[in-house]
């Protein structure tokens, strides 16, 4: 005769326990409603050669309960089969888990179902029957309080790890890899708006982190800089008020101090994940927006006034004014002594190094068939070289032009006399390259606008420096100074932390990235328009190679220096003519 229901009514007779159990599970309630019994005790057990659980050859052998179960489960199987667990399973290890370890044998229930082993708030109990020292620091985690209190959104060992594909932690797919964690796994709950909503959690904590250098570095697949888990743990998840917890103000320096060693008391206080409250974090936002709307109303204003003065000099040379060329006949003027060339040229390939090194972290440049540990290490020393580089550059410029009577000459042409009110002002929005450092100088500005626009019929004429050098000098000053600054406050990042709190180091990092945006841009489009595109240089002006100006190039670009040249020229063969000795005086000698 079929087996079927009968057939469990007559398993019961002797296995009375487990036909009780059976009488709850879901493959009891299927067994009802299908018009063909099944499955039944028969489908798992067999109904003439039932083998007892520890033999290798019964169906549900531990190493065979995998292949059983999957031909109704087929997918959960081929899941089971990339996981760590039958991985062990195949390696004849006795306690790894298999279906029934977590499902139970015979009374099977959803995930819906409050008794069942793998309804939410029982799954940290189930999985604990092997992994007890997770499971005790997982109950006095802050997602096991809110499991117990009901939350169906709270996370527990399923979410993290998977139910059925459960990988290693040093795999790559990993759900708990050390890249995946803050990327992928805490970000599914904590980037949800939903979530941080409903649970009054704190928002933009993962965007806060992937902005960070430990966010940014573990995008390029730097394994060492800190997860989630490096900080608030991997089970044992307290909150920060808690005096246990890891991220508690007074653990901190401790927890901080495993990857930063000298982190002392008062290390990183203030809020790591920008929460947006108080002053300091007001001011971070602040400034950011500052930034952003200077660069884009200040590269926006740069590249119009070049677009204006291009299309000038070409309607001119269309018309047949004549073109202005470094012609190496002739008499020559000094521009640019050796000195200040070698100053140039180092200053150029410091910045170009240091904008590259820099926007590598940024944006994730890498080179290529190189592992990203040793990336980033190649990345961080060049970066730091450079900076030691442009540092001491910086410090022998400001000697050249405090010492030397030519550097003395420059700050005298560049800067303002300092007469009014409005020089200072001009001077100061001209570091942020917000126009020229002088009154007079914005004249010079509103003139050439106008004669690029036709409603001007001349030019105006300018010294040994026009507005748009100003503006790039005392930019690259205030600008440099700026950067020397916040980068050693990310340079010495725990010697700052120690005295000062964690929105002072986010605070320079915001002034060091969007300042070489802004240093960067204006570069591209400021300085590269100038010595590069402009007709008047096309395609590149040799003064910084040669040091030298034809008087072509001086009557047309500093036609006021040009006379000031010729008259200490004629000043100093008058006082020549003078020191020579008379014709009667020559007799009389």
């Amino acid at each position: 005769m079929k087996h079927g229901i009968n057939g469990v009514t007559m398993c019961g007779s002797c296995h009375e326990a487990a036909q009780n159990d059976f009488e709850s599970d879901v493959h009891r309630l299927i067994n009802l409603l299908s018009p063909n019994p099944e499955p039944s005790c028969i489908s798992c057990h067999g109904s003439h050669d039932v083998q007892s659980g520890s033999d290798i050859l019964s169906p549900i052998h531990p190493k065979n309960s995998p292949m059983l179960c999957g031909e109704c489960h087929q997918e959960e199987q081929e899941e089971f089969f990339r996981g760590i667990h039958h991985a062990r399973l195949i390696q004849d290890n006795p306690d790894t888990a298999t279906c029934t370890s977590c499902h139970t044998a015979h009374k099977v229930g959803g995930s819906d179902i409050p008794w069942s082993t793998i309804a939410r708030p029982n799954i940290a109990q189930n999985c604990g029957a092997c992994h007890i020292e997770a499971k005790n620091d997982f109950n006095r985690s802050v997602h096991a309080i809110a499991n117990s209190r009901g939350s169906i959104h709270s996370a527990n060992c399923i979410d993290c790890h998977d139910a059925h594909a459960t990988l290693g932690v040093h795999e790559i797919q990993s759900p708990t890899e050390t890249l995946n964690l803050s990327k992928h796994t805490c970000a599914e709950c904590h980037e949800s708006v939903e979530l941080t909503e409903m649970h009054k959690l704190s928002p933009n904590v993962v965007g806060d982190f992937e902005e960070s250098f430990h966010g940014l570095a573990g995008a390029m697949g730097d394994r060492r800089v800190a997860n989630c888990a490096s900080c608030h743990g991997y089970h044992d998840i307290l909150p920060s008020w808690d005096p246990n917890s890891r991220i508690h103000p007074a653990n901190l320096a401790q927890t901080c101090g495993e990857c930063h060693e000298g982190a002392e008391g008062d290390f990183a206080r203030g809020g790591i994940h920008h929460p947006g409250k108080g002053i300091g974090h007001w001011l971070v936002d602040f400034v950011e927006s500052m930034y952003i709307m200077m660069i884009a109303g200040t590269i926006g204003l740069m590249m119009v006034h070049n677009a204006l003065d291009f299309v000038r000099q070409i309607r001119d040379r269309r018309k047949g004014h004549p073109e202005v060329t470094a012609s190496g006949k002739g008499k020559t003027y000094l521009r640019f002594t050796l000195n200040e060339r070698i100053q140039h040229w180092t200053l150029a390939w410091s910045f170009i190094v240091l904008a590259i090194t820099g926007f590598a972290l940024k944006f994730g440049w890498a080179i290529p068939g190189l592992a990203p540990e040793l990336n980033e290490d190649i990345r961080a020393g060049t970066h730091r070289v450079a900076a030691t580089v442009f540092m001491v550059l910086g410090a022998y410029h400001l000697g050249y032009l405090a010492l030397t009577a030519r550097g003395r000459k420059t700050v005298r042409d560049v800067l303002p006399k300092f007469k009014k009110v409005s020089d200072i002002l001009c001077c100061l929005l001209s570091c942020e390259r917000m126009g020229p450092p002088s009154g007079s100088d914005w004249k010079q500005l509103v003139q050439n606008v106008k004669y690029n626009l036709g409603k001007a019929k001349e030019k105006p004429k300018y010294g040994r420096f026009n507005y748009a050098e100003k503006m790039e000098y005392l930019a690259l000053i205030w600008g440099g100074s700026l950067m020397v600054v916040t980068g050693l406050i990310l340079w010495f990042d725990v010697l700052f932390l120690n005295r000062f709190p964690y929105w002072g180091m986010q605070l320079a990092t915001v002034v060091h990235y969007f300042e070489a945006i802004l240093a960067t841009l204006a570069i591209l489009v400021w300085h590269f328009y100038f010595v590069m595109i402009s007709p008047a240089v096309f395609p590149l002006s040799k003064a910084m190679i040669t040091g030298k100006l034809s008087r072509e190039e001086m009557e047309h670009e500093h036609p006021l220096e040009l006379e000031e040249i010729e008259r200490e020229e004629t000043k100093d063969d008058a006082e020549t003519e003078d020191t020579k000795p008379s014709s009667s005086e020559d007799e009389r000698t």
